[in-house]
Order: C-alpha cells, then sequence, then structure tokens
C-alpha cells in the first residue's frame, strides 16, 4: 500500500466539507483509501480531479459553541463544530450522562465449543 498516495489524496481533501449537494456525505477519503487499499493507486488522483469538482469549501465557522445542546442539529453551525475541536473534548463528556458499569453489554451466547 501506498501511503504516499493515500497521504496527498487526503492533503487534496482537507479543505473541503464533510457534506455537498444538499448534504450527501463526502465519502472522498474513504474512497480514496478504498482504492490505494485495494491495489488502484494510479487512479486515485484522476478520481479525485472529478470528485473534488462535486465538493463544497469546507464551512466557515458562526460563532464558537458556548452551548453544545443548541447548536446541535443545527446546519449552519456545522463550521462551528469543525472549528471546536474533537466532539469528545472534556467539556462534553462532562456534561454527557455515563452508563452505570452493570449495564455493559455481554455476550449474547456461549463461546463455541463449550457446552
Amino acid at each position: 500500500m501506498d501511503y504516499g498516495i493515500l497521504d496527498e489524496a487526503y492533503q487534496r481533501l482537507h479543505q473541503t466539507g464533510p457534506e455537498y449537494e444538499g448534504w450527501l456525505t463526502n465519502h472522498g477519503p474513504m474512497a480514496a483509501e478504498a482504492l490505494v487499499r485495494h491495489g488502484h493507486d494510479d487512479g486515485v488522483h484522476r478520481w479525485l480531479d472529478g470528485y473534488r469538482r462535486r465538493l463544497d469549501e469546507l464551512p466557515r465557522g458562526v460563532r464558537p459553541i458556548d452551548d453544545w445542546r443548541a447548536a446541535l442539529g443545527d446546519p449552519k453551525r456545522a463550521g462551528d463544530w469543525l472549528a471546536s475541536g474533537p466532539p469528545g473534548r472534556p467539556g462534553m463528556l462532562r456534561s454527557r450522562p455515563r452508563r452505570p458499569g452493570r449495564l455493559r453489554s455481554r455476550p449474547c451466547r456461549r463461546p463455541a465449543g463449550r457446552g
């Protein structure tokens, strides 16, 4: 697998938005990785040339997210979410309820070969 080609593809997609043409998801990074992993390194840049024409620019933020619940689901705030960092930042983790330990998932059946 040629990681150089993949890095170049990621760099070309870095300033594109997460959605395009009315909220269709930008699958560019995943598609580029799939092409490289399946041995089509030579076609990645040609595919990106056509795909990037359809993509929107990275959305600009309106204002910093102070109340994440109010900003959730507002399409105009997409740029604010991208600028605020990863969703798992400490401020959000503290405000999310945690599941009690006893509710953790458990296997539904016994492992194969056991009674």
